[in-house]
C-alpha cells in the first residue's frame, strides 16, 4: 500500500493522529476521501443547483438545468506585469478592466517552497505573485495576455 509510505510509525499506532487534510498528497489533489463525496451529496439535497455548479466547474459545459451562463473556467499564465504584485491588484484589475473573475492560483513548488505544486483557492489579498503562477479565471472567452 503506497499510502503507508507517507504515514509515520506514530500515525500507524494512533489513527486519530493521521491528519490527511494537511498531507501533500491530499492538498495537491492526488488523493481524496469518500467523505468528500458524501458531504457533496448531502449538500445537494438542500441546494439542488449545487450539482450544476459542479458540472460547470468540472466539465466546462456552460449549459445546465438551472444555469445558461456565458462564462467558463480557464487556467492562464500570470501576465508578466503582475509578477511580484499582490493578488489583490491582480483581482481588482482583472475584474474592473477585463471583466474576468480570478478564482485562485496554481503554484509551482519550486518558487513557493512547497513540497509539491498546489492549487491556492481564493488567496489572501496580500499574497505575492510568482512568475510561475497560473491563474484560474472565470471569463466569457479564453483570455489572451
Amino acid at each position: 500500500d503506497k499510502l503507508s509510505n507517507f504515514i509515520s510509525s506514530e500515525e500507524h499506532l494512533n489513527p486519530r493522529s493521521f491528519d490527511y487534510l494537511s498531507r501533500p498528497e491530499f492538498v495537491t489533489g492526488r488523493v481524496w476521501t469518500s467523505s468528500i463525496l458524501d458531504s457533496l451529496m448531502a449538500r445537494m439535497y438542500f441546494n439542488p443547483f449545487l450539482l450544476d455548479i459542479v458540472v460547470l466547474m468540472t466539465s466546462g459545459s456552460n449549459r445546465t438545468k438551472f444555469f445558461n451562463v456565458s462564462s467558463q473556467v480557464f487556467q492562464i499564465d500570470l501576465p508578466m506585469k503582475y509578477v511580484g504584485q499582490t493578488y489583490k491588484k491582480l483581482f481588482w484589475k482583472m475584474t474592473k478592466v477585463h471583466d474576468i473573475i480570478c478564482l485562485g492560483l496554481y503554484r509551482n513548488h519550486a518558487e513557493s517552497g512547497s513540497v509539491l505544486p498546489y492549487v491556492y483557492t481564493n488567496p489572501t489579498p496580500n499574497t505575492i505573485l510568482y512568475n510561475s503562477d497560473k491563474v484560474f479565471v472565470l471569463s466569457r472567452q479564453e483570455p489572451e495576455f
